[in-house]
């Protein structure tokens, strides 16, 4: 019931089927069972979608605490820990803390999965964002690559999301480095796979961010065609949603 009231937007609702369900687990597992450290982390996950940061790493600090005397330091299930983790030091702008958390995660994973695995494309992805957050551009753009490179090599010529974010991003750090045509030209990677996929809300994105681009070129009258797609789109999805 927890994971449904979250999925639904409901927190206070979730987390007090959570708090229930750890209250029996404790009373009949004891405290060192992963059902319980599984218990704290969807906590920690609610919190995260409330914004409240501390609160979730809290959460996450406990389980990871289970996980890592039941399981060892080598498992999947610590991996995700620290993946959250991560993400939760990055929205509060620890970028630091973010790499540490994801570097562990990634260490594991390899271990586990080997190099060319979706979940090791993830990681690189993470790693990079934090990268672009930081302004450590080439540092971003060489953990995008790496991410891009895995997912080609898994998912083949095909149309799949994980694909299209890998260009998006590497795009948008080029923009970062006002480097317009390398931003254009992967962002329209994208713009190809999505359109295909029909994902709207980040075409608008795209379409938003190469009209910029254009804009910084001095091609303004692509950059109005561009922009107006994107509001298009914007506008459409938002009477689909009234």
């Amino acid at each position: 019931m927890g994971n449904i009231f979250n999925n639904q937007g409901k927190c206070d609702e979730a987390i007090a089927m959570f708090e229930k369900s750890l209250k029996i687990l404790l009373s009949v597992l004891g405290d060192n069972h992963p059902s319980i450290a599984t218990t704290y982390s969807n906590i920690g996950n609610v919190y995260i979608s409330q914004g409240k940061f501390d609160d979730a790493i809290t959460m996450l600090k406990k389980s990871l605490k289970i996980n890592l005397l039941v399981l060892g330091d080598n498992h999947p299930s610590i991996a995700t820990v620290y993946n959250n983790m991560g993400n939760v030091y990055a929205k509060q702008g620890k970028y630091d803390d973010a790499i540490e958390m994801f570097e562990k995660s990634l260490k594991i994973d390899l271990s586990v999965h080997g190099d060319n695995h979706p979940s090791i494309a993830t990681m690189y992805n993470n790693i990079g964002a934090v990268y672009n957050y930081q302004g450590k551009y080439d540092d971003a753009i060489f953990m995008y690559e790496k991410s891009l490179k895995i997912d080609l090599s898994a998912f083949g010529d095909t149309d799949h999301p994980s694909i299209a974010n890998a260009y998006s991003n590497l795009g948008t750090v080029y923009k970062n480095q006002s480097k317009y045509d390398e931003a254009v030209s992967n962002y329209q990677k994208a713009v190809k796979i999505l359109v295909n996929l029909q994902n709207d809300s980040n075409l608008a994105i795209i379409y938003s961010n190469i009209a910029f681009c254009y804009d910084k070129q001095n091609r303004h009258d692509d950059a109005a065609e561009i922009r107006k797609r994107s509001t298009n789109i914007s506008d459409s999805l938002r009477q689909s949603t009234q």
